[in-house]
């Protein structure tokens, strides 16, 4: 049986919301390759799109728990990456949050000057809360 917005009651959209959880899309769950010039190309160009409807900083934060893949141009590409985000958009600031394998001097090199207020690393993402300023 199905419901619709119209039939459907509070209890019902409750029991779906929890015991019925939409599958994860098919990018959103780890394939082992990392592509972070790819991530940080979409995310400028989605905050672009708002560039001109808003006043509000555009923040970019990368979460990642490894390196670029050679096949994506390795950790070379992925600051080079970064730097034309940078370059193209001055306004933009890129973050990002290393986990286990993650290469410090690459997240360093991906992020927004300055590097002690960016560059963040942390075994769990619960960890990331003691660290951001507040």
């Amino acid at each position: 049986m199905s419901a619709d917005a119209s039939t459907a009651t509070p209890d019902y959209l409750s029991y779906r919301t929890y015991t019925c959880p939409p599958r994860p899309h098919p990018l959103l769950h780890p394939t082992g390759k990392t592509y972070i010039s790819r991530s940080l190309y979409d995310a400028a160009a989605a905050l672009g799109e708002s560039r001109n409807a808003t006043a509000a900083q555009r923040v970019v934060i990368l979460l990642t728990d490894g390196q670029q893949n050679a096949q994506f141009g390795g950790d070379a590409e992925a600051i080079r990456a970064a730097r034309e985000v940078r370059d193209n958009d001055p306004s933009l600031v890129l973050m990002a949050v290393g986990f286990g394998t993650a290469a410090r001097d690459t997240i360093d090199a991906i992020v927004t000057p300055p590097v002690s207020r960016h560059s963040l690393f942390a075994s769990s993402v619960l960890d990331i809360a003691v660290q951001v300023p507040h």
